[in-house]
């Protein structure tokens, strides 16, 4: 199974920058890997570490000249729920504003900065809530759960 994952790994890298070249990869892999006691128990097995897509997707994004962030499409713009926090990241922005509105349109949190942006949710009922994402150039919303 770690054949089709790596391989997916890359694609996924891919679509951040088709311009990339094999040691493009290679380099961006090195940097974003995560290295824990297993892996330094047996660097022969594990290389440079596990393999983090979603670090690794952040780096192409902030390396990468190819389409500006701000297209119709609005690509470069990641946002994850993960333990207890939702995580926006905007590859290259100036400042933008995050907002959490609940299925209302009442606003329940925001927060601002450039490329990562992180709003603990531990405290927010479960359920679906819209993030916004915005400054001048960009305008993006997403629908998120919070378990």
């Amino acid at each position: 199974m770690s054949s089709p994952a790596f391989a997916g790994s890359c694609a996924l890298l891919l679509e951040a920058d088709p311009t990339l070249k094999w040691n493009d990869i290679n380099e961006v892999l090195k940097v974003t890997s995560r290295q824990d006691e297993f892996t330094k128990a047996t660097p022969i097995r594990f290389g440079y570490g596990k393999v983090d897509v979603y670090s690794a997707i952040k780096e192409v994004l902030k390396r990468s000249s190819v389409a500006p962030v701000y297209s119709y499409d609005e690509k470069g713009v990641m946002i994850d729920v993960n333990n207890g926090n939702i995580n926006i990241f905007v590859a290259g922005s100036e400042n933008y504003n995050a907002t959490i509105y609940n299925l209302n349109g009442m606003k329940i949190k925001s927060a601002s900065g450039s490329d990562d942006v992180v709003i603990p949710v531990s405290d927010l009922e479960k359920g679906i809530y819209i993030v916004n994402v915005a400054n001048g150039k960009l305008n993006k919303s997403a629908k998120v759960v919070v378990k």
